[in-house]
């Protein structure tokens, strides 16, 4: 059976409210705690975003890239898990894209993948979503 990794840290980059935060998991639990309208809610949404692709549109409604802070052309999420495995998510300019940097250090990067996440991208994070009554459901 494979180990279960754990996500060590997380990086959002002009993603949506937040300019340039990181933050630490702690390998045991981690709460995320804040006063209302601060972007407890878009962290959730980032790493969703980068581990399964969705939502597929987020963010301010009419801004040239909803992904991105007001202004900003380039927002990324990076998520790092504790064997060293780093998957970026990010959009540019109007692309998307996925950096994968395995746990050896190897970089592969993805670009035209349209609503689904590279096969790589998920085999490296291990969350797989369940599908009950032909419906997707990402519990983890």
């Amino acid at each position: 059976m494979k180990r279960r990794k754990k996500i060590t840290k997380m990086r959002l980059y002009h993603f949506q409210a937040h300019v340039d935060t990181t933050l630490y998991f702690d390998p045991v639990s981690t709460a995320i705690v804040g006063a209302t309208d601060v972007g407890k809610s878009t962290i959730t949404r980032a790493l969703y975003w980068v581990l399964y692709n969705k939502p597929a549109r987020i963010g301010h409604p009419g801004t040239p890239d909803e992904f991105t802070t007001w202004g900003e052309r380039h927002c990324f999420v990076t998520v790092t898990f504790d064997d060293g495995t780093e998957i970026t998510r990010g959009r540019k300019d109007g692309e998307n894209y996925y950096n994968l940097v395995n746990s050896d250090g190897v970089k592969t990067p993805f670009k035209g993948f349209g609503f689904s996440v590279p096969q790589a991208i998920t085999d490296a994070h291990g969350m797989y979503p369940l599908i009950i009554d032909d419906k997707e459901i990402s519990l983890n």
